[in-house]
This record gives C-alpha cells, structure tokens and sequence, in this order.
C-alpha cells in the first residue's frame, strides 16, 4: 500500500486592493495566464467546450505510458535508486524547496545524491551540469537556484560573478572549494542522459534525485527501489480536468510512494539582492512599514499569491504586490518607477535579477529565502529506503 505523509501550511486570504495597486506597475500583466487560470478553476463554459481535447490529452498519455511499460519506446535503468519529486498539476505547488529540503536530508543521513533537471529556458536543452556561476539563460532559473542553495554558499551567490568584485572573489573561491563535495545539479531534456553524465562524472553518487519528471517514463522506475513523490496543493487542481481545459497532467489518483500536501516554508531573514552579505529580519521589515516604509512584493513564479501570503503570515503586509509570469526574464526592469522604498522578491525572481545590472544595483531590492519543511517521517522512511538498497547493492556486488 502506498505510504502518504503530509505537511500543511495555513491558507491566508488575498488583498485585492494590493493587486490591483500592483497591476498599474506591472511591464507584463500575464493576461493570457490570468485567463488561462480563470478557465482552470472552475468547470465553466469554457472549460467544458476545452473537455473533449482533455479526453484526447488523457487518452494520448495513457498510450504513451504504455508504450513505455510495453517496451515500444526505449527505457533506461539507472544502476542506483532513483528519487522522483513532481507536481500532479501544471506547477506552484512548492516543488523546488522541496528537493533542496530532500537533497540536503540524503547528505545528512550519508547518501551523495545528484540532482536531475530538465532546464526550463535552458538554452538548447543540452546536458550539462549547473555550476553556481552559470548563467541563467545556459542552465534555467529552478536548477541555478537549486545549485547556489546546495552549494552551501548560497547567499554569497546570489549576485555571482555580478556583484562587488571583491565580494564576488570570495564568492567564487568558496564555491570552488566546496565544488567537490557540493551535491551536482545536471540539466537536460533527457533525464536519462543526464543522469549518465552524472554518474560518469562522479561515481561516488548513489542517488538520482529528480526535479520533476513523474511523466518522464524514459527514465525507467524500479519497483521497490525508486521512489516517486508528489509535491501536491489541492488548491491548485482546479476543476481537476486534464490539460487543456484544466490544470492536471495526471489524476489525483496517481499511484505514488509518498504526498508531500502543501509543503510547509519557512522565510528566512532577508538579503540584499546588491551586497548579499547584509540582511534584514522580516520582524525589523514590518517595523519599518509600521514606521511608514512603503513595501513592494514581487514575485515570477508559478504561484506569486504563495508568496505573498507567506509574507503577510511572517508579519510583513505589503503596500503593493507584483505578480508577474512564471519564469519572468526581467529583460525590463519592472521597479524602475515604482515609489516603494524596500522590494522583496522570491530566490528564484533574484538569480534573474542578479544579472541585470540596472537591478542589482538597485540597493532597495531584497531576497526572501524559503525552505521547505519535509515531514521527519517521510524524510527518515525515504532514507532508509535508499540506504537498504545501497546496502544490498554493495551485499551483491561483494
């Protein structure tokens, strides 16, 4: 039977004022995204004249899954336990802390994992390993973010190469020192060929974990072995159709080794995006509201109304929000002429920033970090897992 573990977050009512205060900012409103999740969250018209094309969506799935069991399209099988962390639904369910929160819980109890991404962005969508010095357009925003945060230094990171040239020094020397024993970060299309340019690179690794991937069948799954994880948000499943006419890649009825329900995150102190070295408690940030500071929260991510009710959970009521498209670019700097005095903005919006110079030197823009709180049962039981299958592999091997 499968195990399921969840951990929940408190829901917080949105401010419709601050966003619409927010919109009149904004150099990309994302009006075809806002329409496409008016039509997904209910079982309207619209979705209901988009339902036959789910059928097809659902149906097509089905016989490509198939395909793969039936050994028509061509498998691979790792040699070590494969780790699969993914959403049910089209993204914002708090995946990305999550397989930082798993990466760093397979180091502590004595596995070496990697970490395997498919590089949305990325230029070419050829294999290559994510270096915290890359730049986003050659590796994607998710997997730079996931490098900087398990390369232990990664608050010195965050301005990279870009930031004050000594500061940026100490950055990259830190970096290379701990490269060698740094959890990796490999992007490509081909999950399979990424996770053997892993391993050829380092065979110490014992672990393949995967950011994302539930419907990458290309990399085949052991049964009893590999692990499959869903990072879940009901709230985001909609009117549950499939794709097109709703948001879910797959059923909620997906077989799956554990659930992680709307993960729990936690705001750290926040850092400024121009000298990461200087932070700010989210306390003293509310404060200073208080005080009359006017404050800007930002947010390119699947999901921004997450994070800003995160922020008003931690105390800290944002004058105005800025809700801009998933993976927003930042080719425009979209606060140039914004009045507020202090910006917050999520790690994954700061890697874009941080390349911009116009925005990094913008001394009113801090980084919020968020890390996600796995439950201690499902993080003991997955480590434990791979740990026996280690073990039996080395009990074979010898």
């Amino acid at each position: 039977m499968d195990q399921e573990h969840a951990a929940r977050q408190p829901q917080s009512a949105s401010h419709p004022q601050t966003q619409a205060h927010a919109a009149a900012f904004s150099p990309d409103s994302g009006g075809a995204e806002r329409l496409v999740r008016r039509i997904w969250s209910s079982r309207n018209p619209a979705a209901l004249l988009l339902w036959p094309l789910s059928l097809l969506f659902r149906a097509a799935a089905a016989l490509r899954c198939a395909a793969y069991r039936a050994g028509l399209l061509s498998v691979w099988t790792a040699p070590v336990p494969v780790v699969i962390a993914g959403n049910l639904c089209v993204g914002g369910a708090g995946k990305t802390p999550v397989v930082i929160a798993l990466a760093r819980a397979l180091r502590a109890a004595g596995l070496r994992p990697a970490v395997l991404s498919r590089g949305y962005g990325a230029a070419a969508g050829a294999v290559r390993r994510v270096q915290p010095k890359s730049l986003v357009a050659e590796v994607g925003d998710e997997p730079l973010l996931i490098a900087r945060s398990l390369a232990g230094d990664g608050a010195a990171h965050g301005a990279g190469d870009h930031a004050d040239p000594g500061a940026g020094d100490a950055a990259n020397a830190a970096g290379d020192s701990a490269d060698a024993d740094a959890v990796s970060v490999w992007i490509g299309r081909d999950r399979a060929a990424a996770a053997r340019a892993a391993l050829a690179a380092d065979p110490r690794i014992d672990v393949l974990l995967c950011d994302d991937g539930l419907q990458h069948y290309a990399l085949a799954r052991k049964p009893g072995r590999d692990i499959e994880i869903v990072v879940a948000d009901a709230r985001l499943h909609g009117n549950r159709f499939a794709l097109p006419a709703g948001p879910m890649r797959e059923p909620e009825s997906r077989r799956r080794d554990f659930t992680v329900e709307r993960p729990a995150l936690t705001l750290g102190a926040a850092r400024r995006l121009s000298d990461p070295r200087e932070t700010l408690p989210l306390a003293e940030i509310a404060a200073r509201r208080r005080a009359g500071l006017r404050v800007l929260a930002a947010a390119g991510i699947a999901w921004p109304e997450k994070f800003f009710a995160s922020l008003r959970e931690a105390g800290v009521e944002p004058d105005a929000v800025l809700a801009l498209p998933d993976h927003y670019a930042y080719a425009r700097n979209p606060f140039s002429r914004h009045p507020a005095g202090l910006i917050l903005v999520t790690e994954k919006d700061a890697v874009k920033c941080a390349e911009s110079d116009e925005i990094r030197k913008d001394p009113r823009i801090w980084t919020v970090p968020t890390e996600a709180a796995l439950p201690p049962s499902m993080a003991q039981a997955v480590a434990a897992r791979l740990l026996a299958a280690r073990n039996a592999s080395s009990a074979t091997t010898d």
